[in-house]
């Protein structure tokens, strides 16, 4: 009997422990990788093309909203082309993400969500005023899934996938 209630008492802290530390990594995972996600959005506006790098596996695949196929090298030359080009002739982006849920697993980390991108294109007035005006608000909403991969001690973006949203 002794031997049964000490059995009894090793599992239930045994239990208790794994499930705290399965509680725990998770919820770290995911601000983790919400800050990624900040690291890598303002990267890829700012035209950053180091931690782009540091963040995007270098067999990442995307599916964008358009259907295109994009490869890291593919976003790399993105990312350098928008350093390299003139000021740009919109306002914005404004980029909100939300909806989103995260679903972390054994080295994989799956974040679903809405996000909505509002920019304005300027256009020349034609008028005895000389400069520019803004067009009315673009706004577009895309589901999006991305995932995450852990190598080592880091997380690195091996996939995403967009789609865009009917217009209600």
């Amino acid at each position: 009997m002794k031997t049964v209630l000490t059995t009894f008492i090793v599992g239930v802290f045994s239990a208790l422990s794994v499930l705290g530390q399965t509680m725990k990594p998770p919820k770290m995972t995911e601000d983790l990788i919400k800050e990624m996600e900040h690291q890598l959005s303002a990267a890829l506006l700012k035209g950053d093309i180091a931690i782009v790098d540091r963040i995007v596996a270098d067999e990442y695949v995307e599916i964008t909203a358009q259907g295109a196929l994009r490869h890291k090298d593919d976003v790399i030359a993105l990312v350098r082309a928008r350093a390299s080009a003139p000021p740009a002739t919109t306002v914005g982006p404004e980029v909100s993400v939300d909806q989103t849920n995260f679903t972390v697993y054994d080295g994989v980390a799956v974040i679903t969500g809405v996000m909505k991108t509002r920019y304005q294109f300027m256009q020349y007035q034609v008028s005895t005023l000389p400069g520019q005006s803004p067009a009315p608000d673009t706004v577009q909403q895309e589901r999006f899934m991305k995932v995450y991969a852990k190598r080592g001690d880091k997380w690195q973006l091996i996939a995403s996938h967009s789609t865009p949203m009917a217009e209600r």
